[in-house]
């Protein structure tokens, strides 16, 4: 199975962000056959330039803004990305890709970094999200919460994929009860320095298995 990983410079502009990335997302499916893409944390969401968006101190100020906007990301843009995702990479290349993005939990009014695995649509999986995963170490996403999701695998036609997001990388039990659980593969989207390397080769020779 080929699996490729995404990296780009992203701008300032979330449409921007999203036309570039779609359109690697299907160089990797058309042109070198990968049969899974994982892009990066907050795939179009530009997070470290001052104009970014999401703040990552806690002033009171920064935080009502971040929150807001992540609101209105989770609610109404980030949608419009993974159908895009879908309908444009998973379905025609029949391949799957991990992404990541701000989801909400409308019973409760609050908002989580997840990861959500992607694919063809199915009778099962009407939305072409076959697994969605929230970041449990926070770092700096002063609008979201932590999150609780079960460490099970995403069981797909290419394999079982486990998922942890960015920080999570560094709780080596995160990955630890994915591979217990039955995950062949661990993806882990993230903004990470080439300083984290050492850690995520620990995290994949622990387990046994491929770290992307």
């Amino acid at each position: 199975m080929r699996v490729a990983a995404i990296h780009f410079g992203k701008t300032p502009d979330i449409d921007v962000n999203e036309n570039n990335l779609i359109a690697l997302n299907v160089q990797a499916a058309n042109e070198h056959g990968a049969k899974l893409i994982v892009n990066p944390e907050q795939s179009i969401l530009p997070l470290s330039s001052e104009s970014a968006p999401i703040a990552v101190n806690s002033k009171a100020d920064d935080v009502a803004r971040s929150r807001a906007f992540a609101k209105w990301f989770a609610t109404e843009r980030a949608p419009r990305f993974v159908n895009r995702i879908v309908s444009e990479v998973a379905e025609p290349h029949r391949c799957y890709v991990v992404v990541s993005v701000i989801t909400s939990d409308p019973h409760y009014h609050i908002l989580f970094s997840s990861a959500l695995v992607l694919g063809p649509r199915t009778e099962e999986f009407a939305d072409g999200i076959y697994h969605t995963y929230h970041k449990n170490l926070l770092r700096g996403d002063i609008y979201a919460v932590q999150g609780a999701s079960p460490l099970q695998p995403a069981s797909l036609e290419i394999g079982k994929i486990g998922v942890m997001v960015c920080g999570d990388y560094s709780v080596p039990l995160i990955a630890r009860s994915l591979v217990i659980n039955g995950s062949e593969l661990i993806a882990g989207p993230a903004a990470l320095s080439s300083s984290t390397l050492e850690t995520l080769k620990a995290r994949a020779l622990e387990n046994c298995v491929p770290l992307v």
